[in-house]
């Protein structure tokens, strides 16, 4: 008797899950897993026919392109990744000698990439931007073409490692004024957030008063180890955002290296309210008071002055900042950024990241105005609503000094779905904002986009290494990896 093929055994589990288990599943936890197990089923399925000559193809053009760029590099014969040559050429090749032979010359992709933008200006060849946009394309192209659908896949994962109540508690203990006299109850995990995990608890201190607290952690292997990725970094970064009288929950108390917990974490205020929406999927209906009160935040944080941040500073950031421009600012981080890219040897290799970097250090905007705090993340998914207005702006790990462009660059794709954007734009200024150059959009998004596409690529590599076991960061390469690079280089334009 012939063998049944994967792929029929595959159909079956998807039939079954979507049929019969589904209708049965009643807590929203268990709706969301069998939801990214059913993406799962059907990217195996997709592995089955299309995905092998996708990959062997991709592979193909690869090589042609590694060839090309080895070329250009001065004194550069020979690849930088041993055993390149003809891995593309059979399509009958086993589907993981694909995935494998993809993986090297992605690698290696990214390495000539990061020699051809290091070239001094005198020694780089005119060809050397072209290749590197097309080395980032190709990177692209792949991860498009094996996209099918944006999985939906907000929501709570129980199988992530928790903040236990019994350590959380014994904390609590050590740092709030009524030591032994403090309990912690009604724990559980918030929705959404794969770069941190949330925490909601109430505190219930020696007098019996009860308070609504947020416990914020970081994951075991943080996706990005630099600025307010940092979790200590966040913290110091939301006290002094408190300080100054901006709506953020009041940061509380830091635990760092605390026993039996995988990560360090802080505790806050809770705001009250709910998240109104998904960076990719957006919302369906934002009331326009909402909007309004974004300009309004926006305008209000970059007139914080920058002396409110000076602790923050001196301990966490470069104390250049205080006399820097904003140009000389955006060098300086870029700079940083591809220094972080190299030597960071958890980052995955990326040859889109080394191009944003390239392009972008040779694009920076004249600028004379002074720094300002940028949130770097500012969207729908950011902030809660409550009673009809924004009540608290969430998630300050993206957060750094810049241009008030970049959140402005960020959050208008998602603004001018709902509303007119010259209203928004009047709004803000309206409300004290900084004066905006709009033709220096395209370049602060780029920006935005690439620190956290680092992030991105980090998480799915977290993934892949077991570091950890969110299971929905399974959707990295399904969905959220090609939307982020789309959307960084649709704002380049060599």
């Amino acid at each position: 008797m012939r063998l049944n093929d994967s792929g029929l055994y595959l159909s079956l589990m998807l039939e079954t899950l979507q049929t019969t288990i589904a209708p049965e599943l009643q807590s929203p936890t268990a709706q969301v897993a069998n939801a990214i197990m059913q993406n799962c089923l059907k990217e195996l399925l997709r592995r089955e026919s299309k995905t092998p000559a996708l990959l062997a193809e991709a592979n193909r053009q690869g090589l042609a392109l590694l060839e090309e760029m080895r070329k250009t590099l001065p004194g550069e014969t020979q690849p930088l990744a041993a055993g390149q040559q003809g891995t593309a050429e059979a399509t009958g090749k086993m589907l993981q000698q694909l995935i494998d032979d993809n993986a090297a010359l992605t690698q290696e992709m990214t390495l000539l990439s990061r020699a051809l933008s290091m070239l001094p200006a005198g020694q780089r060849p005119d060809s050397v931007t072209g290749l590197l946009k097309r080395a980032a394309q190709w990177e692209l192209q792949f991860h498009v073409d094996l996209l099918w659908e944006l999985p939906a896949t907000s929501g709570v994962n129980a199988q992530l490692d928790p903040l236990p109540l019994e350590v959380l508690q014994r904390f609590l203990r050590s740092v709030h004024p009524d030591g032994q006299g403090v309990t912690v109850k009604d724990m559980q995990r918030a929705e959404g957030g794969s770069g941190k995990q949330t925490f909601l608890f109430t505190l219930v201190d020696g007098s019996g008063r009860e308070s609504s607290l947020v416990a914020r952690k970081s994951d075991c292997v943080p996706m990005v180890t630099r600025d307010a990725f940092i979790i200590e970094r966040e913290f110091h970064l939301l006290l002094a955002l408190s300080r100054a009288g901006y709506k953020v929950a009041k940061p509380l108390w830091l635990g760092k290296n605390v026993p039996e917990t995988d990560g360090d974490f802080f505790v806050m205020e809770r705001v009250a309210g709910r998240i109104p929406g998904t960076f990719l999927d957006g919302a369906q209906q934002i009331p326009e008071r909402y909007l309004l009160d974004l300009a309004e935040l926006l305008a209000r944080l970059h007139n914080i002055e920058l002396e409110k941040f000076d602790d923050y500073i001196r301990q966490f950031d470069s104390p250049a900042l205080l006399g820097e421009t904003i140009e000389q600012c955006c060098h300086r981080t870029i700079a940083e950024w591809r220094t972080y890219a190299a030597e960071s040897r958890e980052q995955p290799p990326s040859p889109v990241t080394e191009y944003l970097i390239d392009w972008l250090g040779r694009n920076v905007p004249k600028h004379s105005g002074r720094p300002v705090l940028v949130h770097g993340d500012f969207n729908i998914h950011n902030i809660l609503g409550h009673e009809g207005r924004v009540s608290g702006v969430l998630d300050w790990e993206c957060a750094l000094f810049g241009a008030p462009e970049q959140d402005l660059a960020y959050i208008r794709p998602h603004i001018s779905k709902h509303i007119d954007w010259d209203q928004f734009v009047a709004h803000y200024l309206k409300s004290g904002g900084k004066p905006l150059d709009i033709a220096t959009f395209d370049f602060y998004n780029a920006f935005a986009i690439m620190r956290i596409l680092h992030g991105v690529l980090r998480s799915g590599s977290n993934l892949l290494t077991r570091a950890t076991k969110d299971n929905r960061l399974f959707m990295i390469q399904l969905g959220y990896l090609p939307q982020f690079m789309g959307l960084a280089l649709g704002s380049t334009t060599d």
